[in-house]
C-alpha cells in the first residue's frame, strides 16, 4: 500500500531542494553583474577624477591627458556592452531575485558615459568624437528596439569614434526622463546623433552613418 504522507513529504523536500538551488543560481548572477557593474562604476569614478584633474591643473599641451581620458571612456564602454549582454541574459533566465537596484545603476552609468564623452569632445577637442544616443524600451516587447540595437552593434564595431550609449524609456529614472525631454523623445527607438540630430523610428545603418563621420576601426 502506497504511503501517502510519506510520498507527500518527499515531495516538498524535492520542491523545496529545487527552490533553493534556483535561488542560489539567481543569486550567484546577480552578484556577479552587481560586482561588474561596481568595477564600471570604479572606472566612472576614474574618469570623473580625471575630469577635475583637467580642471584643477590647467595644461597647455592636454594630448597625454586627453588619450588617459579616451581610454577610460573607451573601456568602460566595453564593460558596459557586456554588461548589457548579460543583463538581459540573466533577466530572462530569472525566477526570484531582483534586478531593479542593479539595473537602475547600469543605467546611470551609461548617463554618466554620455556626459564624460560630450565633456571629453569639448574639454580635449575631438571633433571626431560622436556620441549616439540609443533610446530603447527596456521592460516591453520591442522588436524594432533589438533590429535597432543589432544595426548599432554593426556601426560600433565599424567606427571607432562613434560612441554609443544606450538609455531606456521606460524606466522611472529622473537624468533620464531630463535627457528625453531634452531631446523630445516620446517614442522608441530614437537616436540623437552627436547631441543634436534626432532620429525618429528604426534607422538604417546607411542613414546613420550619412549623419556621421565614422573613422574605421
Amino acid at each position: 500500500m502506497v504511503d501517502y504522507k510519506k510520498t507527500l513529504i518527499a515531495t516538498i523536500i524535492i520542491a523545496l531542494a529545487i527552490i533553493v538551488v534556483i535561488k542560489f543560481i539567481d543569486e550567484s548572477r546577480l552578484n556577479n553583474l552587481t560586482k561588474q557593474v561596481s568595477e564600471s562604476s570604479l572606472e566612472g569614478e576614474s574618469t570623473r577624477l580625471l575630469f577635475l584633474y583637467a580642471q584643477t591643473i590647467q595644461y597647455e599641451d592636454r594630448g597625454e591627458l586627453c588619450k588617459v581620458i579616451d581610454f577610460n571612456t573607451k573601456r568602460q564602454m566595453d564593460i558596459g556592452y557586456k554588461l548589457v549582454t548579460l543583463l538581459k541574459i540573466y533577466e530572462e533566465a530569472n525566477l526570484l531575485s531582483d534586478y531593479k537596484e542593479v539595473r537602475k545603476r547600469y543605467f546611470l552609468s551609461n548617463v554618466e558615459l554620455w556626459i564624460y564623452s560630450t565633456q571629453s569632445k569639448t574639454l580635449c577637442n575631438q571633433s571626431d568624437i560622436i556620441p549616439l544616443i540609443f533610446f530603447y524600451e527596456a521592460n516591453s516587447n520591442c522588436p524594432e528596439c533589438i533590429a535597432q540595437g543589432n544595426i548599432l552593434d554593426r556601426i560600433r564595431g565599424e567606427c571607432a569614434n562613434i560612441r554609443i550609449i544606450s538609455l531606456p524609456t521606460d524606466e522611472e529614472v529622473d537624468i533620464i526622463n531630463l535627457i528625453k525631454s531634452r531631446f523630445g523623445v516620446v517614442s522608441s527607438p530614437t537616436l540623437v546623433l552627436d547631441n543634436k540630430k534626432v532620429l525618429k523610428g528604426i534607422q538604417s545603418e546607411e542613414t546613420i552613418l550619412n549623419g556621421v563621420n565614422c573613422t574605421s576601426q
